[in-house]
């Protein structure tokens, strides 16, 4: 082991000529002390020569000396060896007055060396050589045994975290070194150990991970003097905190036990620093109960008692689990029948599963009928494939394993749709639009009992869930419709064959076509229909009407067909159809005929003669459908241009506009000219 020893020279306070050790020097008895003291260079701004000093054991001063006296300790006037009898071969200076070091050793200390020592500095300075004189005290506290300086410390500590250990003693005396070593853990458990030596002490500091065996254990700090002796002080036991150790869980009275019995879970625990003060209990790997004691008792042991139990236990610094305890509640099978679900009908598949769970395992099955005493199967499954109504009764599964044998019962109740379904109506016929239909859907046999009524007609339901077999309505026009009924209990539903119903109506939705439509040109062809959606009977006459007046057509055709339209076929027309129930009319259509102008004629406003400088007006009358928008004006066989109007204005007429005039007419059907108009101008005459 490497040992350092520092020495520290504190300065004295401000304003003084020299400085020495401070504070009370710690020793015990057989030991040494150094006092450090230097002296330095200049006081009060003089420098510090021709320096004498004395070192005095309880110094005092002395009125008659006018100076300080006592046991001398050393003095740097004298050559010769000049303690007192009480430190003779004690003391050694171990300075050097050249450069102003006035320490001092003392050696194999006594306990009544305890006290006040002084050193007394005399010295002349600057050129008056004025003396100068000081004294400086030390104190030295001389114990009997280092035991009572060796100063330990011990933290509280955590397991595996980083702890230091500490052993220190107030040593100045580097003439005559000592060593602190710990000892009491082994030597591949110390991490690091080092000493230091500063502040007029001895520190040894000791760095360990603890385990939780460390705990309580005994450490010792071992001074070992220059001259061999060795002084023991032992620490406080190790305190080193760590998590619950050696978890373990017991049952009583064992891990397997029978259902209804007590069981009781123990978690003990080897060690724990500090206290235990929480156990967690698990069960299949799930928290399950907190509690501070360390038992959990059940009473009336279940089944779903069994699993892999766990303890966990808790203190300040962390938690500890156990091993998994495996508990094995056994039972007799709990049996339970496994069937299809309700209701279980004729001509099925039917699997009866005898499902059963026990611990110990099950080792047999057994199948009986109520009706027999003898087993009628060895197996797991009880199969009726297909099940019959002779099969309706209480079956009984009897499971064995080592402890004993259960059983379960269940009874079949074979169920079949409704039988025999006819649906009947029970009207007089014939029946006619508007009448009330009265229809009844019998049954022959069912099981259960029939709950609900379906009505369909022409494949479509009408009314669903109905409680009454009857079904009422009001016949309405539809073409030949049939019905079916279902009727359904809780197993399903049966459908009758279907029936029809024929209902009489009049002609529906009668309407008057015409093709083309719109308004057509004279001289095309144009045909008018009288149709009916639907109508029963289906033989049906027409009759036809223009205008309001009966047109003169063979009441078996729906149709009137115009080869050449004329423009005096345009008019309102409508149609009838009739069958034994009723006559409905159409809407009517309004047929539009178009022709071209026709009957174009030159008419002039005055029947005097022409004569130059009057106005003359011509106009063009026509007959067409719909009125000409468009006329043309012609003079002497040329067109007169930007007169587009029925009538042509010629004012303040001249001679040379004589001639033949002729108009033509336009609509969108065709355009026609008027007959040639010749018109003589005369001169104006003046008596």
């Amino acid at each position: 082991m490497r040992c350092f020893l520092w020495l520290l020279v504190l300065p004295g306070s401000l304003g003084v000529p020299l400085s020495v050790t401070q504070g009370t020097l710690k020793a015990w008895v057989g030991s040494c002390v150094f006092i450090s003291c230097r002296i330095k260079r200049e006081y009060q701004g003089r420098p510090i020569e021709h320096v004498s000093f004395a070192w005095y054991f309880d110094p005092f001063y002395d009125p008659e000396l006018k100076d300080y006296s006592g046991k001398l300790l050393y003095n740097s006037n004298q050559t010769a060896y000049s303690a007192s009898p009480e430190f003779s071969n004690r003391v050694t200076f171990v300075g050097d007055l050249k450069n102003k070091n006035c320490s001092l050793k003392i050696s194999q200390l006594h306990q009544n060396d305890s006290g006040k020592y002084s050193i007394r500095l005399y010295w002349k300075g600057g050129q008056l050589f004025k003396q100068g004189r000081w004294l400086e005290d030390v104190y030295i506290q001389v114990y009997e045994s280092p035991l009572e300086l060796i100063k330990l410390v011990s933290p509280e500590m955590r397991e595996n975290i980083m702890n230091k250990v500490t052993c220190s003693v107030p040593y100045s005396c580097f003439y005559e070194p000592v060593t602190l070593t710990i000892q009491g853990l082994e030597r591949h458990r110390l991490l690091f150990q080092e000493m230091t030596s500063e502040n007029q002490g001895i520190q040894t500091e000791l760095s360990l991970k603890p385990t939780w065996q460390d705990h309580r254990k005994q450490l010792t700090c071992l001074l070992k003097t220059h001259d061999g002796r060795e002084i023991e002080k032992k620490f406080t036991e190790l305190n080193v905190q760590y998590a619950p150790k050696g978890v373990r869980l017991k049952a009583i009275p064992g891990a397997t036990v029978r259902e209804g019995d007590n069981l009781s879970l123990e978690c003990a625990v080897n060690s724990s620093n500090p206290d235990v003060i929480s156990y967690q209990w698990f069960k299949d790997g799930i928290a399950w109960d907190s509690q501070i004691q360390p038992k959990k008792s059940f009473s009336d042991l279940k089944e779903t008692d069994s699993g892999s139990y766990t303890c966990n236990v808790n203190n300040w610094i962390g938690s500890t689990n156990s091993d998994n305890l495996m508990i094995s509640v056994q039972f007799l099978p709990k049996v339970k029948i496994l069937m299809p679900q309700s209701p279980i009908r004729e001509k099925d598949n039917v699997v009866l599963s005898c499902s059963a769970t026990g611990n110990p395992p099950i080792t047999g099955y057994e199948w009986y009928e109520s009706s027999t005493p003898e087993i009628i199967k060895i197996e797991k499954e009880l199969r009726f494939e297909p099940i019959e109504a002779r099969h309706s009764g209480t079956y009984r599964c009897v499971v064995h394993n080592e402890i004993g044998n259960s059983s379960s019962s269940v009874t079949l109740n074979v169920h079949y749709c409704p039988k025999d379904v006819q649906l009947f109506h029970l009207n007089h016929l014939p029946i006619k639009e508007g009448d009330r239909v009265i229809l009844n859907c019998s049954v022959g046999s069912s099981f259960p009992r029939n709950t609900w009524y379906n009505f369909l007609r022409s494949g479509d339901y009408t009314q669903k869930k109905q409680s009454s077999p009857v079904l009422t309505f009001f016949a309405t026009a539809t073409p030949v419709p049939s019905y079916q009924c279902e009727a359904c209990n809780t197993v399903g539903c049966t459908t009758s064959p279907s029936i029809t119903l024929d209902i009489l109506y009049g002609p529906k939705d009668v309407k008057l076509n015409q093709e083309p439509s719109g308004w057509v040109i004279e001289g095309s062809s144009v045909r008018l229909t009288c149709t009916v959606r639907i109508a029963n009977p289906q033989e049906l006459s027409y009759t036809w009407y223009k205008d309001g007046q009966l047109l003169p057509v063979n009441s078996t055709k729906n149709m009137i067909f115009i080869q050449n339209v004329h423009s005096t076929n345009s008019g309102i027309y409508c149609c009838t159809s009739k069958n034994a129930i009723s006559i409905v009319e159409s809407l009517t259509v309004r047929l539009d005929v178009h022709y071209g102008p026709r009957n174009v004629r030159l008419t002039l406003d005055t029947q005097k003669a022409v004569t130059e400088g009057t106005d003359v007006y011509l106009r063009c009358d026509n007959d067409a459908y719909p009125s000409a928008v468009i006329y043309k004006w012609y003079w002497k066989g040329q067109e007169i241009f930007k007169e587009t109007s029925k009538i042509l204005a010629l004012q303040k007429i001249k001679v040379e506009q004589s001639g033949e005039y002729l108009c033509k007419a336009f609509n969108h059907v065709s355009d026609k000219e008027s007959q040639l108009m010749t018109i003589s101008v005369s001169c104006e005459y003046f008596p």
